[in-house]
């Protein structure tokens, strides 16, 4: 047999080499960046309201500004590192919902999806929502609260699960004792203040009570309900009518209108 021709072997070669080293050759563009994009322009902060402080989780804040996206998703604000709720967008303005970054100065600035550059950065002052107020004994639990026309705040309480009575804070939060225990009275699930400056209570029961307007002594009876019908919660409207939710047991619900006459109407029943 004739031996192969180390002659064609290199004439083989030589064609396959060419065309790796064609496959290999470097790119026109090498580089996904694009040195003629520039981005969205920066977004800018001008101004955050309200001014003086804003409530952590709560306020509604407007920021204004430049360069924002009129499309809410393509825009983020971050309290330092926490990121807020976003409303609404325009190109010059957001309004959102803080996050819970409590502090006198929070660094707040913004991104626009497209934005290669952050906003400048305002510092504003935010503040906690809620705050510790009055305050009870480790043993104590409160059951329901009411408010008078003075700003004064009255907690149905229990002390190791046994209905204690009413206190009664005032504005600054100082504590006194408004009326004592009811016999027989588990707890107060609704207060409310109505006619006459009565504060006027409810238990679950068939039941509205009231203490008088001074305090300083038990709950009486103010008006029962039909047998099966519960009191579970009530409000007055500006006439001095109770509306009150109740239960009648065991499978429906009811409304009932309680006029100061007493005068008891159901209005509405659902059965369930």
């Amino acid at each position: 047999m004739r031996p192969f021709s180390k002659t064609a072997t290199i004439q083989l070669l030589v064609p396959l080499g060419l065309l790796f080293l064609n496959s290999c050759s470097k790119p026109d563009n090498p580089s996904l960046f694009d040195p003629n994009d520039s981005g969205r322009p920066q977004p800018t902060i001008t101004s955050i309201s309200p001014a003086g402080g804003i409530l952590a989780g709560m306020d509604t804040v407007v920021v204004q500004g430049t360069n924002f996206s009129s499309v809410v998703l393509e825009n983020s604000v971050f309290f330092n590192a926490q990121s807020a709720t976003l409303l609404t967008a325009t190109p010059t303005q957001i309004t959102l919902i803080p996050p819970i970054v409590i502090s006198d100065s929070v660094a707040v600035r913004a991104a626009v999806n497209g934005a290669y550059l952050f906003s400048n950065t305002i510092l504003c002052k935010v503040k906690a929502g809620v705050a510790t107020f009055g305050g009870l004994l480790t043993t104590d639990s409160c059951a329901s609260l009411a408010t008078d026309t003075s700003g004064n705040l009255y907690a149905a309480y229990t002390t190791n699960r046994v209905e204690a009575g009413i206190i009664k804070y005032n504005p600054a939060g100082a504590r006194s004792n408004y009326a004592p225990a009811t016999t027989g009275i588990a707890s107060w699930s609704s207060l409310k203040f109505g006619p006459g400056g009565y504060l006027y209570a409810a238990r679950n029961s068939r039941a509205v009570n009231r203490f008088s307007p001074a305090g300083g002594s038990s709950a009486i009876l103010w008006v029962a309900l039909p047998t099966g019908s519960v009191i579970t919660d009530f409000d007055f409207d500006q006439s001095g009518n109770l509306w009150g939710g109740a239960a009648i047991l065991p499978t429906s619900s009811a409304f009932n209108l309680i006029r100061p006459s007493r005068h008891i109407r159901l209005l509405v029943e659902c059965i369930r």
